[in-house]
């Protein structure tokens, strides 16, 4: 019995695979949803994957599924980091009205993020501010503060709704003064 054909063939080369498949990687991206002006940027990730992953494809399936999966993982992730940020800017807006141009106004919104936050158990400012402010997932929080994943959604969700409800009140109290 011979081996299979592809367990001669020496692995692309980097070069080799993003010379070729680029065009095909961008147009995944798009069709994944990934706005334009955000392409290069997670093309790019996706062949640092790439360039870390090389050595491991083993031909069990052609370069662009291989690739279509790499891209299809990277995608989610930058969707997500996405939302991350958007939800800090809905943090924000949520503090205030008033002129987002005012650089008083602003600092103002951020001393008083910090008293809702002062507000928090320390437990629950920490992985909030990891996650919702520095952007990292619960499973990079897990993995940085040995505490369980999930007491810390838990302590997320709580994080979130205190604050809600403090903004809330805070916006009602000045809206009647």
């Amino acid at each position: 019995m011979t081996a299979p054909a592809h367990a001669c063939t020496p692995p692309p080369t980097f070069r080799e695979v993003y010379e070729e498949h680029l065009d095909f990687v961008w147009r995944i991206l798009r069709r994944l949803g990934i706005p334009e002006s955000a392409l290069e940027d997670v093309a790019q990730d996706v062949f640092v994957v790439v360039a870390r992953k090389l050595e491991t494809f083993e031909h069990r399936s052609s370069m662009r599924t291989w690739l279509f999966a790499i891209a299809t993982k990277v995608a989610l992730d930058s969707k997500r980091k996405h939302s991350r940020h958007t939800r800090k800017l809905v943090a924000f807006r949520w503090l205030r009205s008033q002129d987002r141009h005012d650089p008083t106004s602003r600092r103002d919104d951020f001393q008083l993020l910090a008293q809702l936050l002062a507000t928090l158990s320390p437990e629950k400012r920490l992985v909030y501010i990891l996650h919702e402010l520095a952007g990292l997932t619960v499973v990079e929080i897990a993995a940085e503060t040995g505490v369980n994943i999930n007491t810390l959604h838990t302590r997320l969700n709580s994080a979130r709704s205190h604050l809600e409800v403090a903004a809330a009140d805070f916006l009602n109290q000045e809206g009647a003064a």
